[in-house]
């Protein structure tokens, strides 16, 4: 009984120790993002706004035109925090977002999307394409491969 308590105990501190490997890697994206610098941040699929631990605020899903929404990505156990951007989705054959930015803003901009496949259980199954006005900037994007599987979070960064 004791080997078994001990063993336990050591699978434990392991799994814990991959844990918080997990959690510093995934949680190590938001050190060099600024709340001030953010223009705009909208919560796909999402009812509220939600402020995460940068203090970067998510407006509630606003700007759309066409596309439906899931938020079924909220019953997985997330390792990080910030996870609660990843627990909806809008998606659709087509649709679209505005983007209120100011003309006077004379900057270089990164535009950051972050995705969750929360509802295909293998690569190829959902794969778009982002495009501001005409121009594609993100062609043939699958969030599956963007995390690596289902259910975890994969993170784009585009310099525009």
């Amino acid at each position: 009984m004791l080997l078994l308590a001990g063993l336990w105990a050591c699978l434990n501190m392991a799994q814990a120790r991959e844990e918080n490997k997990l959690k510093e890697l995934m949680a190590a994206w938001s050190k060099g993002l600024k709340p001030s610098k953010v223009v705009y941040a909208v919560n796909c699929g999402g009812d509220n706004d939600l402020t995460d631990d940068t203090g970067i605020t998510f407006k509630a899903d606003q700007g759309f035109v066409g596309g439906q929404t899931t938020a079924g990505c909220g019953m997985h156990r997330w390792f990080m925090n910030n996870s609660e951007i990843y627990h909806a989705e809008r998606w659709g054959e087509q649709f679209s977002y505005f983007v209120p930015l100011s003309d006077k803003i004379d900057s270089q901009h990164t535009l950051v999307l972050k995705f969750s496949e929360c509802y295909f259980w293998e690569p190829g199954m959902k794969v778009f394409d982002v495009t501001i006005g005409d121009v594609a900037i993100l062609k043939d994007m699958d969030p599956f491969v963007s995390a690596g599987q289902k259910l975890l979070p994969g993170d784009e960064f585009i310099d525009l």
